[in-house]
């Protein structure tokens, strides 16, 4: 009896581990979506020798730095499932771990922040990155 409960929280604690691992995943997918984006627009900036502009640069056509593109454009349009997938799994996470409110508090606000900061900052395209990368 005593080895079967042994198994079955070892069991749990795999589970467990690997939701925390893909709760935590997911919670930061916006940091690597406007890395991508940052990053093609930073190597275009250093490939051109100048701030790339929109309308004029193209980032699919800029040598050495078109690899990018499809990169970040998967990163981008990942973003709205990956969210759902986020809500999901941290969802799942909030249930299964009874942590104290003051952490648990923490972590709500930290994901939701960081969600609201990368759609505010995609919103108010500072320096028109977003506006060149889709011109």
């Amino acid at each position: 009896m005593v080895q079967a409960l042994a198994c079955k929280i070892r069991g749990e604690s795999r589970a467990s581990r690997a939701l925390v691992f893909f709760a935590n995943i997911t919670a930061v997918y916006p940091l690597f979506a406007l890395g991508a984006l940052y990053g093609q627009w930073l190597l275009s900036w250093w490939i051109l020798g100048r701030q790339p502009r929109p309308s004029l640069d193209d980032p699919k056509y800029i040598v050495g730095a078109s690899w990018l593109h499809d990169i970040v454009g998967l990163a981008l349009i990942g973003c709205v499932p990956m969210a759902l997938v986020a809500a999901a799994l941290n969802t799942a996470y909030f249930c299964a771990h009874s942590s104290p409110g003051l952490r648990l508090s923490l972590r709500i606000v930290g994901i939701v922040g960081l969600w609201i900061g990368a759609l505010v900052l995609l919103r108010s395209d500072p320096g028109l990155v977003g506006s060149w990368w889709l011109d």
